[in-house]
């Protein structure tokens, strides 16, 4: 009976090393990006290579995107109405704005950097 819980036991603290290996691989994979998106952005346009002006073009995708998520979230709420009270989804939409907010002004700031 010992060793039954001794290889649950295993197995979950396998499980949480598994995700926490995903998780890190993610971090370290967004800082790889951020840097690449960074270094691209100082060179100077006629000087990039593929790899710049390739991270930087899909990065001002992300900001095109980001810019319509507000409107597709509230698009998507109007057709299904009944699925959140109206309140709601004003307090979703305005939260959603001001993360929209804070994400342009850190990515600014990190520009800067």
């Amino acid at each position: 009976m010992e060793g039954r819980k001794f290889d649950e036991e295993t197995k979950a603290r396998g499980f949480f090393i598994a995700l926490g290996m995903w998780l890190l691989l993610h971090e370290v994979a967004d800082d790889i990006i951020r840097a690449t998106i960074k270094k691209g952005r100082v060179v100077p346009e006629d000087k990039r290579d593929f790899l710049d002006e390739l991270v930087v073009t899909v990065d001002d995708e992300k900001g095109k995107l980001r810019e319509k998520l507000t409107e597709v979230v509230d698009a998507a709420l109007k057709e299904h109405p009944y699925t959140l009270q109206s309140e709601i989804i004003q307090s979703l939409s305005a939260r959603i704005n001001e993360l929209e907010e804070k994400i342009r002004k850190l990515e600014t700031k990190s520009a800067k950097k």
